[in-house]
């Protein structure tokens, strides 16, 4: 037969809390977060100091004197032109038909344009600035046509100084042996002192 049921014992007390354990290990790194949102703009910063003053340069060359001109008139080239043809067979310097000024005491910047034909094959023609019947020699161009009846268009330009009042500034020409034909021309005078 079954024995009696014995009594059930008294629970014991709980004891003292045990001492705290050693830290653990360091765990591994997390992931990376997210890029964070953009920061408002910064305020301007204070202007800098202004730097030194540089040091004086020096003195430009001094200018030309100008022309003495009438009140309100101002100064304007003078210019002859002809838009009719002229000839010449000379073979020593002639004046050019209508090419002439006379422009008054001073310094000048002397400008001829024109254009020539030549009667014959493998001819030149010679073209120059006179001042008072002097050639100006820096003026001097010498044009060849290889083929008769070819425009050549021309230009003499000179700067020419102490020409005094009633003195002819003029172009003059030549020719090696055949007509030569002159057209349209002008010739303009600037007074520069």
């Amino acid at each position: 037969s079954t024995g009696a049921t014995g009594s059930t014992g008294n629970v014991g007390t709980t004891g003292k809390t045990g001492n705290t354990g050693s830290n653990g290990s360091t765990g591994s790194s997390g992931a990376t977060g997210g890029q964070g949102n953009t920061g408002s703009t910064g305020s301007n910063g204070s202007d800098g100091t202004d730097g030194a003053k540089g040091s004086t340069g020096s003195t430009g060359y001094t200018g030309i004197t100008g022309s003495t001109c009438p009140t309100g008139s101002g100064f304007i080239p003078t210019k002859v032109s002809s838009t009719s043809s002229t000839t010449t067979t000379s073979s020593s310097y002639t004046q050019i038909n209508s090419m002439s000024i006379t422009p008054g005491a001073g310094n000048y910047m002397v400008f001829f344009q024109s254009s020539v034909k030549n009667s014959s094959d493998d001819r030149t023609a010679n073209f120059s600035i006179y001042v008072n019947g002097a050639q100006i020699a820096e003026s001097e161009i010498t044009i060849f046509a290889p083929h008769r009846e070819s425009i050549i268009p021309i230009s003499c330009i000179a700067y020419v100084t102490g020409v005094l009042a009633g003195e002819a500034i003029e172009v003059r020409w030549k020719t090696s042996g055949s007509t030569e034909t002159c057209y349209d021309r002008t010739l303009i005078v600037y007074r520069v002192q």
